[in-house]
């Protein structure tokens, strides 16, 4: 037998929920962001990041470029 009757399980799921819960309560950005501390930016360039100057020469866009070329001509002997 169950730990719990069906009359006990219909309570508990039936319950309302509290609106008072802070879970349901809504923050604006300003009550986030003071929340995980978040400051202004000082320099707008640093949001703009970049690519790693170890990675730029990595021939990424050119295996890239050779791997669709393989695939296309797969696809056409097929």
């Amino acid at each position: 037998m169950s730990k719990y009757s069906q009359s006990t399980i219909q309570t508990q799921s039936s319950g309302s929920l509290s609106s008072h819960d802070p879970f349901w309560q809504s923050k604006t950005f300003e009550e986030i962001a003071l929340m995980q501390g978040v400051q202004p930016v000082k320099n707008f360039d640093t949001l703009l990041g970049g690519w790693p100057e170890e990675d730029i020469n990595d021939n990424f866009e050119e295996t890239v470029r050779r791997w669709r070329h393989e695939n296309t001509k797969n696809i056409q002997h097929n």
